[in-house]
Parts: C-alpha cells; structure tokens; sequence
C-alpha cells in the first residue's frame, strides 16, 4: 500500500532570478513546481502500526481492581522502609472520609480575604498566589483525627509530619 504521510518539495529546474521587490515573499506561482511522493512503507513501518495501540492492561474489572491493589502503599512499604520516611497508619471509618471530602468542598469554595493592612498588602502582591491568608475551619469536625495523629506523633516523638490520605 502507499501512503502520502512524507512530503518532499521538489524545486523547478531552472530556478529564476528573485525579484528584488518580492525577496523573501512567497510566490503562490511556485507552488506549480511542488509535487507530494508517494512512499511505500517499509515492513518495520508496517509492523510499527500494526503494535501501535497498547495490548490492554486490563481484560475485566477484577483485573483492574487486582492492579489497583498492588499500588497500595501497605502494599509495598515493607520493601520501601529502609528508603522512605517512618510511616504509622490511622484508619479511617466511611464517616470520617465523608467528613474529610466535605471540609475540602467548603475550601475549594474559599476566597482568601482581601489584604486589610500595608503589610499585608505587600506580602501579597511579592508572592501572588502564595502569601495568602491561613484557611480556618471548625477542627472539632476532624478533632478525633488530628488527637489520632499526635498521640502518633508525640509516641514516635517525631518533630515534622505529613499526612497522605490513601483508599
């Protein structure tokens, strides 16, 4: 089969003297003298579409959720250890992920307030985006989560943490 995917230009033989008025300017007339080739594809071109699209990683829902599983961090993190930081887990009830995807709602709907001092002003306008004011919610929706996570905290007596929610 033929395929009209490569362009060559061919130049008329004979090439005329530029015009000096029209240097640098295309000449709609020259496009007489451009001709597309036709190329035959090669078998390794053949074969390369032929494998184009990826063989599917999933042939049914239990395979997916089988990989999706196997991303889990519990998963692996017995083999990652020695190379992360220390990990310790809270479990979370339907109620707790309910609460958590509510607070995050009520944040993507919030607009920092408006620079009140000269300061503050300043701050913002040298770090646009970045220097805005502390998002405050009522804590005592997640209070049972953050006494969770510093009993954790405070028993490994760990100074920094960071939390990774994960399903």
């Amino acid at each position: 089969s033929y395929s009209t995917v490569a362009c060559v230009c061919v130049m008329a033989s004979g090439s005329q003297a530029v015009d000096p008025e029209k240097k640098g300017r295309f000449n709609p007339g020259d496009l007489s003298a451009v001709k597309l080739k036709k190329t035959k594809k090669t078998n390794e071109q053949l074969q390369k579409e032929k494998t184009k699209f990826a063989k599917q990683l999933c042939e049914d829902a239990d395979d997916y959720y089988r990989l999706v599983k196997e991303t889990y961090f519990e998963n692996y993190y017995d083999k990652i250890k020695d190379l992360t930081f220390d990990t310790d887990y809270v479990v979370l009830s339907k109620d707790d992920c309910k609460t958590l995807m509510s607070l995050h709602q009520e944040y993507l709907k919030w607009t920092p307030p408006a620079a009140e001092s000269e300061d503050e002003k300043q701050q913002q306008q040298s770090l646009p985006g970045i220097a805005i004011p502390a998002y405050n919610y009522d804590r005592s929706q997640v209070q049972s989560l953050i006494d969770k996570i510093n009993v954790i905290k405070n028993g490994k007596q760990w100074k920094h943490i960071f939390v990774r929610m994960s399903i």
